[in-house]
């Protein structure tokens, strides 16, 4: 009897390229070591796959040419309707449907594996009638893209995509442990997989190390980072190394020389002599043997930087940020070196540099052999699911043990989006008025050259916004008051709002409280409270008010609440080190006032359900996102961002919970964003 044969259905042509394209091809190789593979793909990229897929053994390919016209535009018009993010149902055709479910649906199909988001959600119909595997590269819903007003939007439609991909998959694929935490809080019932990012570990030769030892005789230091740089985090990264890091590097060794290598440099500038840009290069071998530390400076994203594992697969000293290396099996101080902040990676740099690491590097040689090899995801891969190997011990349950079946007895996933946007709209032309809760940064006349995030509302603008409130007849109570009132009238509370301030700018407070108190309005200002009397890290020429000026506020009837103590994605931080900052800020404000403070908001809006039951242990009885709309809880209160953009016609669907689709519609990429153009105001 002849093997069943694995689908891998992907969205991308079989060619080599960034991080995702590396991803699926190493996949690709493991799985084809256990048995032979039919690969589906579109001919985005390329119509012949690369000569490494062509030089896998077992595998067979189909194309799929994706046709353009008023199929496929009814496709696209149809997932956006379910809710699905434009991003991910953009590349999806009714060719990659009819064929990926016809191969799947062939006699001794085997596994069946949806390599991308984009080719999950042609496939989603698929995963309610067979088992189908998810191959996630990322929660991608962890990061955040495109304009800070959009940013909460996204995120939003995102998670909600992620999470219904997560329930209907036999089993999802997760690049790290984290990953699958993450997975487990947004799907407690989700079958999860430990599948991380490897590299072709046997075809890679460490180079010798020592500056002896290089071809062209060079003696200078040489640190190397190299990354897909069409990729924002890489980009930030780039960012904070060039200008905060190697500065300080180069008061101790004023020879060092940064090699920065990669695809999307096109644009950048180098800002000093010593750092060269390769730009995109075919061959990476000769960058790793002429440098003496690879660094990577990640200060955003999620999921396993490739580039970490294949320099652990080169045997290179490595300094990485905490955050560049929580997805990965590493340890500090034995594979590589780490630093969080600028003084912190410099330091590590310094030391790399002058004394050399090759211990370390053998340990990290050996430890890409172990878990980052090809060989050893086809091993994770051959394990028989019915036992649940691969799967966090921590996220083992019964629902991950009960398999397919089990899961198709769960409730049906709640109504999506358009649904619920419909029902609000419906609900507004009737007369409801919704609760909502607005988070402002700042309220004063900034300059929009020196407010690029446009989070500085003008006064004029912000009384203009009071005057819409009062005309809509809502009455304002602090965020404490709104949620309590909507406990009373089990969340169906009518005609009443919130206004909130992040950060407790001094010009903020100067110029809006006053308008907000001479009409005898509440509000809620949240606090970093380390960072009191001090300058806001993250916007240029703004300070944060005084312990004396909190006191005052409180005294008006402002309610305060905890803003985390430095200012910190708490996300991004373990579960003790989130609490922790949770405590002590509250601690703070309630030996500084004199009075329970049970109320904060999270830095950048970012939470998880680790910082949500950080937030339950630490006191809070209310937490505020900046997500947009959403369901009402009490440690994930969602608030709508108010940018110096939010004109009144906006605002007014802001508070009606209806900016999401309005933007869906006529936004920069909605089927009538001509109407965008026309900048239509009221």
């Amino acid at each position: 009897m002849s093997a069943r044969r694995r689908l891998f259905v992907s969205s991308f042509a079989p060619v080599l390229g960034g991080g995702r394209a590396l991803r699926t091809y190493t996949c690709i190789r493991a799985l084809a070591t256990l048995g032979p593979v039919d690969l589906a793909y579109v001919t985005h990229e390329s119509d012949e796959p690369s000569p490494e897929y062509q030089a896998i053994e077992g595998i067979a390919f189909h194309k799929i040419d994706s046709s353009r016209g008023p199929r496929r535009a009814a496709v696209y018009v149809s997932k956006r309707l379910q809710g699905i993010p434009a991003s991910c149902c953009r590349g999806t055709s009714p060719e990659l449907i009819e064929i990926a479910e016809r191969l799947a649906r062939a006699p001794q199909r085997g596994q069946v594996i949806v390599g991308d988001m984009n080719a999950a959600c042609g496939l989603m119909p698929l995963a309610a009638t067979r088992p189908v595997v998810y191959n996630a590269h990322n929660i991608e819903s962890e990061y955040l893209r495109g304009r800070p007003g959009q940013r909460a939007l996204w995120r939003m439609a995102m998670r909600r995509y992620e999470s219904r991909l997560l329930a209907l998959a036999d089993e999802s694929w997760m690049v790290s442990r984290g990953d699958m935490r993450t997975a487990h809080a947004l799907v407690p019932s989700a079958r999860l997989r430990y599948v991380p990012n490897v590299v072709d570990v046997s075809a890679i030769a460490p180079p010798p190390r020592g500056r002896g030892a290089r071809e062209d005789g060079t003696s200078a230091s040489r640190l190397l980072m190299i990354g897909d740089f069409k990729y924002r985090p890489n980009v930030s990264g780039l960012d904070f190394l060039v200008r905060a890091v190697l500065p300080l590097v180069w008061r101790s060794l004023p020879d060092v020389v940064l090699t920065v290598v990669g695809r999307g440099l096109e644009a950048w500038r180098s800002p000093d002599a010593r750092i060269a840009v390769t730009g995109f290069v075919e061959q990476l071998a000769p960058m790793y043997a002429s440098a003496d530390c690879v660094v990577v400076p990640l200060t955003e994203g999620a999921g396993t930087p490739l580039k970490f594992v294949e320099a652990l697969a080169y045997g290179m000293p490595i300094v990485a940020t905490p955050l560049a290396a929580k997805g990965l099996e590493v340890s500090a101080g034995v594979h590589y070196r780490e630093g969080e902040g600028a003084s912190a990676f410099a330091h590590a740099v310094i030391e790399v540099l002058r004394d050399g690491d090759a211990g370390m590097g053998a340990q990290a040689r050996k430890l890409a052999e172990r878990e980052y090899s090809i060989e050893a995801l086809a091993e994770r891969l051959a394990r028989a699911r019915a036992d649940g190997a691969g799967l966090d011990p921590g996220l083992a349950t019964p629902e991950h043990a009960s398999g397919y079946a089990r899961r198709q007895e769960q409730p049906p996933i709640r109504p999506s989006a358009p649904l619920r946007w419909l029902v609000h709209a419906t609900g507004t032309g009737l007369g409801r008025r919704y609760p909502f809760v607005l988070c402002y940064h700042g309220v004063s006349a900034v300059a929009p050259s020196a407010d690029p995030s446009g989070i500085f509302v003008s006064r004029a603008l912000f009384e203009r916004h009071l005057e819409v409130i009062a005309e809509s007849r809502y009455e304002l109570l602090t965020v404490g008051e709104l949620w309590a009132s909507m406990q009373r009238h089990a969340e169906r509370a009518t005609g009443v709002g919130s206004i909130s301030f992040d950060d407790g700018l001094v010009r903020t407070v100067r110029d809006a409280l006053p308008l907000l108190l001479e009409r005898g309005l509440r509000c809620s200002v949240f606090i970093p409270t380390g960072l009191m009397g001090q300058p806001h890290p993250d916007i240029s020429g703004e300070l944060i008010v005084s312990p004396d000026e909190v006191r005052e506020l409180a005294a008006a009837g402002v309610e305060v609440g905890a803003h985390s103590v430095d200012h910190v994605r708490l996300s991004s931080l373990s579960y003790e080190e989130a609490l922790e900052q949770m405590r002590r800020s509250r601690a703070t404000l309630e030996d500084l006032l004199g009075r329970p403070v049970t109320v904060m908001a999270y830095p950048f809006g970012a939470f998880n359900a680790r910082t949500m039951r950080a937030a339950g242990e630490a006191g809070y009885e209310v937490a505020c996102a900046c997500s947009g709309p959403g369901p009402w809880r009490a440690l994930s209160l969602p608030r709508e961002p108010i940018y110096a953009t939010a004109t009144p016609l906006r605002l007014r669907l802001k508070m009606a919970g209806l900016y999401g689709p309005a933007y869906a519609l006529v936004g920069e990429r909605g089927p009538l964003r001509w109407l965008h153009r026309h900048r239509i105001r009221a």
